[in-house]
């Protein structure tokens, strides 16, 4: 929208509200390590990864597969798709028990920082008072003078005598 020189118009919903529910579903997403290791403990019973969710409520579909990922990355496990039910099967690699296994949780963690900073972004464009359209520019790496305004969006529209137009 708005690509072709033409106005667009964008309508947001937000309530403060929103924020701590994401929060609690980038919480939700990435396991802890007694988690991970407690799935691996599940797996060696011989359950499959769609019961351990089942069995386990607090272990979401998304959070086990992301432990399923940290004990493949580790050699811990090795995953094979199934064609025919859309599932998978596990198969260990090991014998070591779960408290033996040496996670690194790195890459995940930086996923999870990356998560919340990306929601932090979002939250500073939702409730800036400069011109939302700068911005925007300005998250994606464009310089933008501070105090330059597009006198379209909202907030740059409420103040007409204070507006100039972005380059």
């Amino acid at each position: 929208a708005g690509r072709d020189g033409q106005p667009a118009q964008c309508l947001l919903l937000f309530d403060k509200r929103d924020s701590g529910l994401q929060r609690f579903f980038i919480q939700q997403r990435y396991p802890t390590g007694g988690e991970v290791r407690e799935i691996y403990r599940l797996l060696r019973t011989r359950l499959s990864p769609r019961e351990i969710s089942g069995r386990v409520p607090e272990l979401s579909d998304e959070k086990v597969n992301v432990a399923l990922t940290v004990l493949q990355d580790e050699g811990y496990i090795e995953r094979q798709a199934q064609r025919t039910q859309n599932a998978q099967t596990v198969q260990l690699r090991t014998d070591k028990s779960p408290q033996d296994l040496r996670l690194d949780f790195t890459f995940h963690k930086r996923r999870q920082q990356a998560d919340y900073r990306r929601l932090g972004e979002m939250l500073d464009y939702l409730t800036t008072t400069a011109c939302r359209r700068a911005v925007i520019l300005r998250y994606f790496g464009e310089r933008v003078p501070v105090g330059k305004n597009c006198g379209q969006c909202d907030l740059c529209t409420q103040d007409t005598t204070s507006s100039q137009t972005l380059p």
